[in-house]
């Protein structure tokens, strides 16, 4: 199972222009962390996904390499695509949109179309 973008990771929303709310966030910010997940969210806005989109993506350091992984589908667990893409730790900064770009030409932006209209019939089945 890939899990959707960012989990377990916390966002922090500070007002710019207060230095002191800058240092304060600066000695929370885990930089690893911070590096994962930007590249799960280069993903997510290379390929146009919203939050009720049936995409996973998640970006681990495994062995001094990035790996980042991802999948999209149906809404009902059929028509997956899933794929991987790795690199090392220093040269890692485009793997989010080089992954997105290699499921885009593989038909992604397909199957999330389908799967939006696999979500949002305009007749919902009834719930037991």
């Amino acid at each position: 199972m890939i899990p959707p973008m960012g989990q377990a990771a916390l966002g922090i929303e500070i007002v710019d222009s207060n230095p002191f709310l800058h240092e304060v966030a600066a000695k929370l910010n885990d930089d690893e962390s911070f590096l994962l997940t930007s590249l799960e969210r280069d993903f997510v806005s290379k390929i146009g996904a919203g939050c009720s989109a049936p995409v996973a993506t998640n970006a681990v350091k495994e062995n001094g390499k990035v790996v980042l992984r991802a999948m999209i589908g149906y809404p009902d667990g059929t028509h997956i695509m899933e794929k991987s893409i790795e690199s090392s730790i220093n040269d890692c900064s485009e793997l989010g949109s080089l992954l997105a770009q290699e499921m885009i030409e593989n038909g992604a932006m397909d199957i999330l179309r389908k799967a939006e209209n696999l979500a949002f019939k305009e007749e919902m089945p009834q719930r037991l």
